[in-house]
C-alpha cells in the first residue's frame, strides 16, 4: 500500500465536505451489530497508550456451499446408538477432521460431504454391530481458516467467511503494524502463488477472492521499499484502509473528525458498508476496536493519533445498494472536485 501523507495546509477542509459526506451517509444501508454506547463511551476515552485487549472477532454462521469441503468447515455427527459420536468437529486448517474413537480422515478438505459421509462411516463399520452405521453427518457451518503473517499486529490462524474481504482479514489480524510499509500480499494456497496490490484492489471496489481454505498470506511491502517509515510519522497520523479510493496514511490534526479523513482518503467505493466502519486503537496487546455506524455523527468517537480506520466492505445485494449508492456518490464525486479546484 502506497503512504500517502497530506500537507498541513491540505487537512483543514471545507465544512460543506464533511456536510455532504454525511449526508451521503445517511442513504447507506447497515448490516452489522454495531458496537454500544457504553462500548462507545469506553473507545472514546481510551487512549493508544492504555487500551484493553482487543475481543476475538465473533464467528458467525454462513450458508453451507455445494461441492467441496474447506478447511475450517464444521461437521456434525448424531447418533441414537452412540452418544459419544453426538457433536461437531471441525476440520483442521491442514484439512484433517479428527473424530472420536481416534478416527481421522486425512484430506478431508478435498472431498464433497457425501464422500466424507462414505468415509466416516467406513471408518466406524467395525464400532456397530453387524456393520450397519446408524450415523448422520451434516455440514453444519461453512467457514474457513487463513494463516495470516507479515506486518501485521496479531499474526496467527483465523476463521473467516468464505467470502471475507482483505479489511476482513486485516481486522482480524489488528490491522497494520505502526509505521508498516504494506503494499501488497502474497497468497499462498498448496503450490499456487499470487500477488495481489492492496493500492490497487481496494481502489477497484473488488469484493476479494473467495476463499478456499488453508490460504496463508503474508503482508508485505513492494519489492525495494523499506518495510517502515518513520516511527514518529506513524503516531501523528490516521491510517485508512479497506472499501477506500485511496487507502492511505494520513497527518493527524487536532479537532479534525473521521469524516475528514475519509474525504481525504477519497471517499468510500462502490461496494463499501459505511454503517459498519472499523476503528482500531492501541498496540498488541492493549488494541481496542469498535464497529460504528457514521451515519450517527453524535455516535463516532474522537480521532486520535495512530487510529487505524478499516472501511468494510457492503453484503448488500446490487439492486439493494444501486439507487442510493449512485445518488450519493455521484455527490460525493461533486464534491471532491470542488474541493480539489478550491484547494
Amino acid at each position: 500500500m502506497r503512504v500517502y501523507v497530506s500537507e498541513p495546509q491540505m487537512l483543514s477542509l471545507p465544512r460543506t465536505v464533511s456536510l455532504a459526506l454525511a449526508l451521503i451517509l445517511g442513504a447507506c444501508s447497515s448490516r452489522a451489530r454495531l458496537s454500544s454506547g457504553t462500548e462507545l463511551s469506553e473507545f472514546n476515552a481510551s487512549s493508544p497508550a492504555v487500551n484493553a485487549p482487543q475481543a476475538e472477532a465473533a464467528s458467525s454462521e454462513s450458508a453451507p456451499k455445494p461441492g467441496r469441503l474447506s478447511s475450517g468447515d464444521l461437521i456434525g455427527l448424531a447418533s441414537l446408538e452412540d452418544k459419544k459420536l453426538n457433536g461437531t468437529f471441525r476440520i483442521d486448517f491442514e484439512g484433517r477432521l479428527s473424530l472420536p474413537y481416534d478416527v481421522s480422515i486425512a484430506k478431508a478438505s478435498d472431498l464433497t460431504l457425501p464422500e466424507l459421509s462414505a468415509k466416516i462411516r467406513e471408518s466406524y463399520k467395525p464400532f456397530f454391530s453387524g456393520g450397519r452405521v446408524s450415523l448422520e453427518i451434516t455440514l453444519k457451518q461453512h467457514r474457513v481458516w487463513l494463516d495470516v503473517r507479515g506486518l501485521v499486529q496479531k499474526p496467527g490462524k483465523f476463521l473467516v467467511d468464505a467470502q471475507a474481504g482483505l479489511d476482513e482479514v486485516i481486522a482480524q489480524a489488528g490491522g497494520f503494524l505502526v509505521g508498516a510499509n504494506v503494499d501488497e500480499v502474497r497468497i499462498t494456497q498448496g503450490s499456487e502463488t499470487r500477488t495481489v496490490g492492496l493500492a490497487d484492489f481496494f481502489g477497484s471496489g473488488a469484493r476479494g477472492p473467495e476463499w478456499r481454505g488453508g490460504e496463508r498470506l503474508f503482508f508485505r511491502p513492494a519489492d525495494g521499499r523499506n518495510q517502515f517509515f518513520d516511527a514518529g510519522q506513524a503516531e501523528r497520523s490516521v491510517q485508512v484502509l479497506g472499501e477506500v479510493r485511496r487507502p492511505g496514511v494520513y497527518a493527524y490534526r487536532s479537532g479534525a473528525d473521521f469524516l475528514e479523513y475519509l474525504t481525504q482518503a477519497q471517499g468510500p467505493t462502490a461496494v463499501s458498508d459505511l454503517g459498519r466502519i472499523e476503528i482500531i486503537r492501541g498496540r498488541i496487546p492493549q488494541t481496542k476496536s469498535v464497529i460504528v455506524d457514521f451515519r450517527d455523527k453524535n455516535n463516532i468517537p474522537t480521532p486520535q493519533a495512530g487510529d487505524v480506520v478499516i472501511v468494510h466492505a457492503d453484503r448488500a445485494t446490487p439492486l439493494e445498494r444501486s439507487m442510493p449508492v449512485i445518488t450519493g456518490f455521484s455527490t460525493l464525486a461533486g464534491t471532491i472536485l470542488l474541493l480539489i479546484i478550491a484547494l
